[in-house]
């Protein structure tokens, strides 16, 4: 354990050997920590008190027990806040029996005749009537976090200004639970739902995240969600052995090569306030265009009586004139959704 810690001390460390205090407010902040209590942590391991962490004091801290936590756990941890603050993200390889049933109960496919269909997934020759689960990551972004955080904290706003007025606020349900892990806010519509992609595209969308900017299609340039994992499954593609992927998924845990799966991102989203269409054009509910500009199509209208206008949220395509099997959910800010997980799943 004393040569992990060594090797995780080295990580954080200049060629000076020492742990300088804003690299330790960023790692500890990475983690969740609040200034204050980085504060106070930086003053009980600076023993000698030079405005630094050195080796030694870094090594009496960490090895000193700490009640309901164990050490290699604690190193985890922090080992996971240096390569976020690397990078801006990193990877967990999930062991929780818990997580990996949610995910496990999120693929379950209710619809297997649906399974097959789709523009990308046709040069797929076997059937298959279920999807299984092989692996799940955790997804670790703590910056992107907190601005997620501050946006859902703007929604609740946003919606009880809404609820002030005369528009009658639509509480969305869909067919996915959570079980409770995510902690899912619903007084701003905050709902669990799924997005498939191609290996290729991977790495870029944990780096960056969900671009409505890059998006397009029959619903406007929004990020597209799905409660359907049958209708996920049509835009993924079988993992192609790219080196850079498998370095970041399965060598940096000490996984073997997962042969044939396909991806998906479990995504956490602020629905907000919600208009339905079942053209792509005009509101469901009210006859009244959902656009704010129908060839842009990028914003959707102003909410009814609100004032400055609030804009809606988020679209909802129901099944009708242009959707034929699963509803989709349209979000057209994407720092209103946040990666919680990748799946690594099979076609069984």
């Amino acid at each position: 354990m004393e040569a992990r810690i060594r090797k995780l001390f080295n990580e954080m460390t200049c060629d000076d050997g020492l742990l300088a205090h804003g690299v330790f407010q960023e790692i500890f902040s990475n983690l969740g920590w609040k200034d204050a209590d980085v504060q106070r942590l930086h003053n009980v391991m600076d023993t000698n008190k030079d405005g630094n962490v050195d080796m030694d004091e870094f090594l009496t801290w960490a090895l000193k027990p700490v009640p309901g936590q164990s050490v290699g756990t604690a190193v985890d941890s922090m080992g996971d806040a240096i390569a976020a603050s690397k990078l801006g993200w990193n990877l967990q390889h999930v062991k929780d029996n818990l997580v990996i049933g949610m995910c496990s109960s999120l693929l379950h496919v209710t619809d297997p005749e649906n399974l097959g269909i789709g523009r990308d997934v046709k040069s797929f020759k076997r059937s298959y009537k279920k999807l299984e689960i092989a692996h799940v990551w955790k997804i670790i972004k703590p910056d992107v976090s907190d601005v997620y955080q501050l946006k859902m904290k703007r929604l609740k706003e946003d919606l009880k200004r809404i609820r002030k007025g005369t528009y009658s606020m639509d509480y969305v349900t869909t067919k996915l639970d959570d079980g409770g892990i995510l902690g899912l806010d619903s007084s701003v519509n905050e709902q669990v739902l799924l997005h498939g992609t191609k290996p290729e595209n991977l790495l870029a969308i944990i780096h960056n995240g969900l671009d409505e900017r890059l998006s397009g299609g029959m619903f406007g340039r929004g990020i597209y969600l799905s409660e359907d994992p049958s209708k996920i499954d049509q835009y993924c593609t079988a993992d192609d052995g790219d080196p850079d992927l498998h370095a970041q998924l399965y060598e940096k845990f000490g996984l073997p090569a997962p042969g044939e799966v396909f991806y998906c991102f479990v995504v956490q989203a602020g629905l907000g306030a919600t208009v339905h269409t079942v053209d792509g054009m005009i509101d469901a509910t009210t006859g009244a265009d959902v656009w704010f500009d129908p060839h842009e199509k990028r914003q959707l209208v102003a909410v009814p009586d609100t004032n400055p206008p609030i804009h809606f949220h988020t679209l909802i395509a129901d099944i009708g004139k242009k959707v034929k099997r699963h509803r989709e959910f349209i979000v057209f800010d994407s720092d209103r959704t946040i990666l919680c997980f990748l799946i690594a799943y099979r076609r069984v």
